[in-house]
């Protein structure tokens, strides 16, 4: 299926991919993108949706890259992620955590 890039982003060929109840979950070097296949059907093309990661904690707005393989379930999806925090005068800038995103 053909995808247009200006709508959705660059999608390299170094991905992680799997599908869960229709929708393909995507590791695109640390971002978080999903395809719905029902729809990439329907239209004959790809369009990717780019879903931002963030954290809050104790003042601390943290931006979660997706590390490695990813878990998904009808619930949720789990994966290790690199925190780099985007609030000014954090005492650390980088970190190792999980992540549990509610579907």
């Amino acid at each position: 299926y053909p995808y247009d890039q200006v709508a959705s982003g660059l999608l390299s060929r170094a991905t992680k991919m799997t599908l869960q109840s229709g929708t393909f979950w995507v590791n695109n070097w640390g971002i978080l993108q999903k395809i719905d296949r029902d729809l990439m059907e329907k239209e004959g093309s790809v369009v990717i949706t780019h879903i931002p990661l963030f954290k809050e904690e104790d003042g601390i707005r943290w931006h979660q890259e997706i590390l490695g393989e990813m878990i998904v379930t009808d619930q949720a999806l789990i994966s290790c992620t690199k925190d780099r925090a985007t609030t000014a005068g954090a005492k650390q800038n980088l970190r190792s955590s999980a992540l549990r995103l509610a579907l």
